[in-house]
């Protein structure tokens, strides 16, 4: 055999046995309200490598799931539109709505130089906000369902990130450089009543408007780099200065969560700590709850890597308590389920049926169903069927 063959031999041979070993992951990353249009189901993520992502629809009664995109896709960020007609995803650094009534999903045409999208959330049937980047930082923008926007949350001089409208309040994440140093803090400020037409381009008046915008685009932009870079109500509800925070979550607009990360403290493990933010009489109040860790190899670039990085790690809020993944209180070392109690002020494992990795809860229908890593070697109630299909049992408390 010649030197050639040879090295590529052993070349496939181990790209074989790498892939062969390379962890498996089912979780699930959203519920479907039914509003009188079909069935509720819950979105449930299969990622069989990096970049290999299935996104299924499976109903918890009859444990069927059948895939909901072309495998060209690889999703993420889905959000289920306000009315239940479909659900919104990142693939490839755009933005498509699938709607059911329809055979394929669709891209839709944001009308500015926005990229690099990290979460897309619905107000309505006909508008959203997104984060994502512009002009290398990333902001907040208003967008529609024609692909008009407008900018909520934007400077070029910090980021704005993780942001959580509530009723006609915007709160989010602000980073931040002030004098060489990295600073975070989170911000709210009033969401703005946004009206668009609703009109195609194929009506010749509609057209002329947005040729008009089109044309006006750099007169827009000149005139949003000489605006301050606060605007005029925004409130600073809490200065974590140099703490790195992330994955604000608020459950209404007195009270909400976020998490705090740190370095690596170890080559295995990124640190968290998990704080509340409450609104009282004498101002805003953030309390540390819990701690927990996050495995650094299932963000790292390495082959058991996540495709959504952190997101199946944060936690839920649910009837009193966190449920959360945690790496750094099991004796193996590997992430398993844990609740803090609120009334107790306490951590206590949530009992699970799994020898593997396992990621946050879930909530359907007063039910907690959780994923995780998957093997060969371990029953995972997993059945492939015809047409991509499969039957699946999630596990849930």
């Amino acid at each position: 055999m010649s030197k050639g063959l040879l090295w590529f031999y052993l070349l496939v041979s181990s790209h074989f046995l790498i892939s062969s070993d390379l962890k498996e992951y089912l979780y699930p990353v959203g519920v479907s309200s039914t509003n009188g249009h079909a069935v509720p189901f819950v979105y449930v993520v299969y990622q069989k490598a990096p970049d290999n992502l299935t996104l299924f629809g499976w109903d918890p009664v009859s444990l069927y799931a059948y895939p909901l995109l072309h495998s060209i896709h690889m999703p993420a960020a889905v959000r289920i539109m306000s009315d239940a007609s479909g659900f919104s995803f990142v693939s490839n650094g755009r933005v498509w709505i699938k709607q059911f009534n329809k055979r394929s999903p669709r891209i839709i045409s944001i009308q500015d130089s926005l990229y690099d999208y990290i979460s897309v959330d619905w107000i309505d049937e006909l508008a959203g906000y997104c984060c994502c980047k512009k002009r290398d930082r990333y902001g907040i923008f208003h967008f529609s369902i024609n692909g008009d926007t407008d900018a909520i949350a934007f400077s070029d001089h910090y980021d704005c990130l993780h942001p959580q409208k509530i009723g006609s309040l915007l709160f989010y994440i602000q980073r931040l450089e002030i004098e060489g140093n990295t600073q975070y803090r989170i911000v709210q400020q009033p969401y703005p009543n946004i009206q668009y037409s609703n009109q195609s381009f194929n009506d010749t008046d509609a057209y002329t408007e947005w040729a008009k915008k089109i044309i006006t685009h750099q007169t827009a932009i000149e005139h949003e780099m000489r605006m301050p870079d606060d605007t005029e109500h925004s409130e600073v509800v809490a200065d974590f200065n140099n703490r790195q925070i992330m994955f604000l979550s608020m459950v209404d607009e007195d009270r909400g969560f976020v998490i705090e990360y740190g370095d690596t403290s170890s080559p295995e493990t990124i640190d968290c700590v998990y704080h509340s933010i409450v609104r009282t009489k004498s101002g805003w109040q953030v309390n540390p709850l819990f701690n927990f860790a996050i495995p650094v190899d299932l963000i790292s670039h390495q082959a058991d890597r996540l495709y959504e990085s952190l997101v199946p790690f944060v936690p839920i809020y649910h009837n009193q308590g966190i449920y959360f993944s945690d790496c750094g209180r099991s004796e193996s070392g590997k992430a398993s389920l844990y609740k803090y109690d609120f009334l107790s002020q306490e951590v206590a494992p949530v009992a699970v049926n799994s020898t593997e990795i396992v990621f946050a809860p879930f909530l359907f229908k007063d039910q907690l169903f959780y994923g995780g890593a998957i093997t060969n070697q371990e029953d995972t109630n997993k059945t492939e069927l015809h047409n991509g299909s499969i039957c699946l049992k999630l596990p849930s408390f």
